[in-house]
């Protein structure tokens, strides 16, 4: 918000223990532009109020009530928008952690058919770790970013043992994995990398892991990747070095019939 010309209030006592998270408040030549109203529940467990999927539409309709509709919280809202402008509009938003995936995308229809804009906060990570740079900031949250991105993202070995080895709290389990690697496998950086000859034989491991070593896959893959020349290349070449490996048969030295006649 702020890198896109907002100013905030946060934390906002209204009264009875109730606060409000955040007001951001954007200008335009001294009039007000956009009033949100931004709440942010967030952590990395599945939330329990809005989760229960057999009740999904009953806990966001209570979620709003006391989140954004409360008395107290629309009086204050209310209070804080006259200073700036005669029109009370103005927008809700709620920034949102884990659901579980079963019931994300109802939860998410829900709360945007009553007026709630939802942004994902693994969304906002993403965005601010991409395009985090090494400046000084005084943030100590951003300071907090850009250790993990330029510390430790940076380096090849913990990064492989955080992403692939199994641990009692896995950040991908056998899932999320395949799909990272899916994902990973679609850039064609990634790509050209693995076409150098210091990955050839953890391409050949991969290979025989896969469904692609059965005669049938191979052939079509081949026939993807090289051109009828190459296959034909290749044939003959198969054709020699198996045939160079078959073991030579013994040939039984025959006995001379005078030999039966010793006695």
């Amino acid at each position: 918000m702020n890198t896109n010309g907002f100013f905030i209030y946060n934390n906002i006592k209204v009264g009875q223990n109730k606060e409000v998270d955040l007001l951001a408040i954007q200008l335009e030549k001294g009039n007000l532009k956009r009033f949100l109203h931004v709440e942010v529940h967030c952590s990395i467990s599945p939330s329990r109020r809005l989760d229960e999927l057999k009740s999904v539409e009953k806990n966001v309709l209570n979620f709003i009530k006391k989140t954004f509709d409360d008395q107290l919280i629309s009086k204050k809202i209310q209070e804080m928008i006259s200073k700036y402008s005669d029109n009370q509009d103005y927008e809700k938003v709620l920034v949102l952690g884990s659901l579980s995936k079963q019931s994300r995308k109802k939860v998410i229809s829900e709360l945007e058919k009553k007026g709630v804009k939802v942004i994902r906060f693994e969304e906002i990570l993403f965005e601010v770790l991409l395009k985090l740079d090494r400046q000084v900031y005084k943030s100590e949250t951003i300071r907090t970013l850009q250790l993990v991105k330029f510390l430790l993202m940076s380096d090849p070995k913990r990064m492989a043992v955080l992403l692939g080895d199994r641990q009692s709290d896995d950040i991908l389990n056998l899932n999320t994995r395949e799909t990272f690697l899916y994902e990973l496998f679609k850039q064609k950086e990634v790509l050209r990398i693995f076409g150098k000859v210091r990955f050839e034989n953890s391409v050949v491991k991969m290979l025989k892991a896969s469904t692609i070593r059965r005669p049938e896959r191979l052939a079509d893959s081949l026939s993807e990747v090289i051109s009828r020349r190459s296959l034909k290349k290749i044939a003959e070449l198969l054709t020699i070095r198996t045939s160079s490996k078959k073991p030579k048969r013994k040939v039984k030295k025959e006995k001379s019939l005078f030999s039966y006649m010793k006695t």
